[in-house]
Formats: C-alpha cells, sequence, structure tokens
C-alpha cells in the first residue's frame, strides 16, 4: 500500500516490524519496489531474501527475472537459481536455443530436471517449431 503511494520510506519502516520469514510480506516489498522501477532495491531484497532461506516462487520469479535482464543482462547470474528459478527462466523464455541453453546450464549447475521442467522445455520446443530438438529432449527425459 505504501509503496503505491510512493512513500518508500513508510514501506520499508512497516516492513521492519514484519515478520521476516512470511513470503507474502518479502513479496509486498518486491512488488512495490517493482512498481517504482527501483530495480537495484528489487534486487537487493531479493538476495536478502534468499540468504535467509526464504523460498522463492514463481509470482516472485516473474517479477525479479525482468529486472535482472534490465540491470545486468543475464539472468542466471544475477540469482542465485533453485528450481523454481531455473523452471521459471525455461518457462519465461521461448526464444530459439534460450530454452534449451538454460536447461543446459540447469544441469552444470547441479540442478536436475522435474517433470514442470520437461514439461515447459517440450511445450517451447513445440510452439517453437522445434519438433527435433523436442524429440532429444523426450529420449533424454526417458533415460533419467
Amino acid at each position: 500500500m505504501y509503496a503505491r503511494c510512493r512513500d518508500v520510506h513508510d514501506a520499508a519502516n512497516v516492513f521492519a516490524l514484519m515478520d521476516k520469514s512470511d513470503v507474502v510480506t518479502w513479496n509486498s516489498l518486491i512488488f512495490g519496489f517493482a512498481d517504482l522501477g527501483m530495480n537495484k532495491s528489487v534486487l537487493e531484497c531479493f538476495r536478502k531474501m534468499q540468504s535467509m532461506g526464504i523460498q522463492n516462487d514463481q509470482i516472485k520469479m516473474s517479477t525479479v527475472l525482468p529486472v535482472c535482464d534490465l540491470e545486468s543482462g543475464k539472468t542466471n547470474t544475477c540469482l542465485h537459481s533453485d528450481l523454481v528459478s531455473w523452471n521459471t527462466m525455461i518457462e519465461g523464455y521461448r526464444i530459439p536455443g534460450a530454452t534449451l541453453q538454460l536447461l543446459v546450464e540447469m544441469n552444470k549447475s547441479g540442478n536436475y530436471p522435474n517433470s514442470i521442467t520437461f514439461t515447459s522445455v517440450l511445450s517451447a520446443c513445440s510452439h517453437l517449431g522445434l519438433a527435433d530438438k523436442g524429440l532429444e529432449v523426450l529420449h533424454r527425459m526417458k533415460k533419467n
């Protein structure tokens, strides 16, 4: 509410009084900063939230990922990526080559695809007309 009224100081004061383990509290602050175009504050808040062990969710990631692109030009270097982060990036970046490259980078990072990951990759391959690549992914999924 305070962020919507452009009252960042009061928003920060209210946040200081709230439960820091509550994901809704963090989401509210992150969304408020994003609405105000305060990209650096979005990333600082997101990193602090991650350092405290608060789990990412797809709603938050859909706000943070575009900010990462604007600030760093490279999403996966901006985030301490977990499975939700990778799945959100894969689902969100339906650009030829990018989806499959993200899958490769995900594996290199030590995160392994789950059913959501494979569904997103196969859907992206279908929408992008990459049937051969989709079949490769499907065969790899059957092996694993």
